[in-house]
C-alpha cells in the first residue's frame, strides 16, 4: 500500500491504522513528513499570495494613486499634507505624512498598508506589524526610488520565499514528531487499559497515522480562514479518539492454556 492509499485509509479506518503498526519505521517517518507537508500548505499558499499581492498593490498605488513624497532620515514628507486612502486590489493603502494616523488606527484592517509619518504599518487579518523607514543605500528616498526598491524585493522573493517555507516546514515537522511521540506514550497507557499487547514502537506507528484526521480538518479550516475556539484541544481530542479506536480494534492476545 503506497503513501496515498495509507493517507486515505487513515482518515476513517482504525482497523487499517492498526495494521500499519507492523511496517518499517522508515515508511512511518516518511508518512509523518508527508502529512506535515499537507499541514503547511495553507500557510505556504496564503503567504505567497499575500506577499505578492501586497507588494504589487503598494507599487501600483505609489505609481498611480499617491502623491509624490520623500522619505528623509526615516520621516515621510510630502507637499500633500492630508491623509489619503486608496484601494488597490485587495489592499487598502493609507498615506499619511501629517502624523494623524497611527498604527492603532490600522490594526483592525483585513489587508492594509499604512505609509505613516515615521513608519510603515502592515495589517493582515487584524495582525499588525510596524517597520521604520530604513533604506540601506540612501538616507533620502523618493517615491520613484521606493517603486524601484519594490521591484528589487519582488525579484528576491523567488529565493526568499522557498527558504522561508523550507524553514517553516522543518519546524512544523519537528513539532509533528514531538506530537507523535507524546501520542505514542498516551497509546501505551491506553494499551494497558485495553489489555492489548503492543509495544511503544507499535504505538508510535499508530500515532503517526492517527494524526491524519485532525491534520486534514485543521488544514481545511486553514484554507477557509476559520479560527475555532480551543482548536488546539479539538486537534488533540480527535487524535486521541482515533488512537483509542485503533488500539481497541486490535485483537486481544490469545490466552495461554
Amino acid at each position: 500500500m503506497n503513501i496515498f492509499q495509507q493517507f486515505i485509509k487513515s482518515l476513517y479506518s482504525p482497523k487499517h491504522i492498526g495494521f500499519f503498526r507492523f511496517q518499517g519505521i522508515g515508511q512511518t517517518i516518511s508518512y509523518v513528513f508527508f502529512v506535515m507537508l499537507i499541514s503547511c500548505s495553507p500557510f505556504v499558499i496564503y503567504s505567497t499570495h499575500m506577499t505578492t499581492s501586497v507588494l504589487g498593490d503598494l507599487q501600483t498605488s505609489i505609481k498611480k494613486d499617491l502623491p509624490s513624497f520623500t522619505i528623509e532620515d526615516g520621516i515621510l514628507t510630502s507637499s500633500f499634507t492630508k491623509t489619503k486612502v486608496a484601494q488597490n486590489g485587495d489592499t487598502e493603502i493609507i498615506f499619511d505624512p501629517s502624523g494623524t494616523v497611527s498604527a492603532i488606527d490600522i490594526q483592525n484592517k483585513e489587508q492594509a498598508i499604512g505609509l505613516l509619518k515615521n513608519e510603515i504599518v502592515l495589517s493582515i487579518q487584524g495582525q499588525t506589524q510596524s517597520f521604520p523607514y530604513l533604506f540601506p543605500t540612501a538616507k533620502n528616498v523618493t517615491n520613484e526610488q521606493v517603486v524601484s526598491y519594490i521591484d528589487t524585493l519582488q525579484s528576491y522573493l523567488v529565493i526568499f520565499l522557498p527558504v522561508l517555507f523550507l524553514m517553516y516546514y522543518l519546524f512544523v515537522s519537528a513539532v509533528g514528531f514531538i506530537k507523535v511521540s507524546i501520542f505514542a506514550a498516551l497509546g501505551s497507557l491506553m494499551n494497558k487499559g485495553l489489555k492489548r499487547k503492543i509495544e511503544y514502537r507499535h504505538s508510535f506507528r499508530i500515532a503517526a497515522y492517527a494524526i491524519t484526521p485532525s491534520i486534514v480538518i485543521m488544514t481545511i479550516l486553514g484554507f477557509a480562514h476559520i479560527q475555532l475556539p480551543y482548536s488546539f484541544l479539538l486537534n488533540w481530542l480527535l487524535t486521541i479518539l482515533m488512537m483509542y479506536f485503533t488500539i481497541r480494534a486490535i485483537p486481544l492476545p490469545k490466552s495461554k492454556i
